[in-house]
């Protein structure tokens, strides 16, 4: 995953799927804090950026039960800074 998210322009990351999730939106349901890490270095931008029904990746982190991400996440989120 590092080696793909190194290759990538940081814009790639921002790219929304139908419902308007990104990448790191959708790594909070199911991938590993280290992957966010390398997703927020690449990008810092995406931490602010909710989907299509207004959440942030923070709030699916912790929607999903993933307090590990969560935690991370909410160290580094500015409320003030979210876009939809």
């Amino acid at each position: 995953m590092k080696e793909l998210l190194e290759l990538m322009p940081k814009e790639a990351i921002e790219i929304r799927n139908n419902e308007g999730y990104k990448a790191l939106a959708t790594l909070t349901s199911s991938g590993t804090v280290e992957m966010a890490k390398w997703m927020v270095k690449k990008n810092k931008k995406v931490v602010t950026i909710a989907n299509n029904y207004n959440w942030i990746p923070v709030s699916l982190a912790i929607l999903y039960g993933r307090i590990e991400i969560a935690r991370y996440l909410y160290s580094i989120t500015s409320i003030e800074g979210t876009q939809s």
